[in-house]
């Protein structure tokens, strides 16, 4: 498993319409019966296709509301020909249920097993995404600032690359906070969280939030923001993590310091994200494929 970031956003121009005419051309040469497409830019390409005696199944990985009004009446038009719309959260299910009456949920599936479990030695929280405006590691800052005058010995490492990333280091050092770190992209994800004591998920929005599910399968504590969509989900509302209202700064660094002076509450947490990970594995995942191809 391989934690890169993502390029600027005339690089990921360019990468979706190459992205985009490869599936057309792959699709056009190919025999197959099934076709799953992976978001709804790539169902508007692949859309004539779905006329023919395939079937077509496409996959939403953005929240429902991420388009504006005009472009989700659109989207929902277009999904009505498909012969499945998969949601991978049941917020969105519920919505998209609403218009479509394809629509089903089959969550993401963790990409691996571990079999290391954090130690909750280390006085160290990790956190993990691109360093974009989405993932919300400006604000992680403001609260890790607040949380370093009570607990001035740990340290916050954040994986990923992003075109924020100077932004972030301008507002680490009007913090003067030489206990963060932007720690860049790294291979191997699953063989650092066990390094961690803490992790902490602060997007804005999400689809689904794939890299607290990895924190988990390595027995992390987990805190998170209840944003649209995902955490609240994983964490079931608050049964398998602690969930903090979307945006609440004081809230998250409230709960965040209790958390890291409080080991009996981290061994707890630690075992109960181990236990609901299983349920995200990909042979139980791939199961539900099974039966929705079949």
């Amino acid at each position: 498993n391989s934690y890169s970031g993502a390029p600027g956003s005339f690089g990921r121009l360019k990468q979706h319409i190459s992205s985009q005419f490869a599936l057309f051309k792959a699709i056009k040469n190919s025999n197959a019966d099934f076709y799953i497409v992976n978001s709804f830019p790539m169902a508007f390409l692949s859309f004539f296709n779905v006329f023919s005696n395939k079937k077509y199944v496409v996959i939403e990985h953005v929240h429902y509301d991420y388009y504006g009004v005009a472009i989700k009446f659109f989207r929902n038009l277009l999904y009505k020909f498909y012969y499945k719309v998969v949601c991978v959260n049941e917020s969105d299910l519920s919505k998209f249920s609403k218009h479509l009456n394809n629509a089903v949920k089959i969550n993401n599936p963790l990409s691996f097993s571990s079999s290391e479990i954090t130690c909750l030695s280390e006085k160290k929280i990790i956190a993990v995404g691109r360093l974009e405006y989405q993932k919300g590691f400006d604000i992680l800052i403001d609260i890790f600032a607040r949380v370093n005058k009570e607990h001035p010995g740990w340290e916050l490492h954040i994986y990923g690359v992003g075109t924020c990333e100077e932004f972030l280091r301008d507002k680490i050092n009007q913090y003067k906070l030489n206990n963060i770190k932007l720690m860049g992209c790294v291979d191997n994800i699953q063989l650092y969280y066990p390094k961690y004591s803490v992790f902490v998920f602060s997007s804005r929005f999400e689809g689904f939030g794939m890299v607290l599910l990895e924190a988990m399968e390595c027995g992390l504590p987990c805190i998170s923001f209840d944003c649209p969509t995902g955490p609240s989900e994983i964490l079931g509302n608050g049964q398998y993590g602690i969930l903090v209202e979307n945006g609440n700064v004081t809230k998250f660094s409230a709960e965040l310091a209790d958390l890291m002076s409080d080991k009996e509450k981290k061994i707890k947490l630690s075992n109960i994200s181990k236990t609901r990970a299983k349920e995200f594995h990909i042979d139980k995942i791939f199961s539900e494929w099974r039966k929705l191809i079949n």
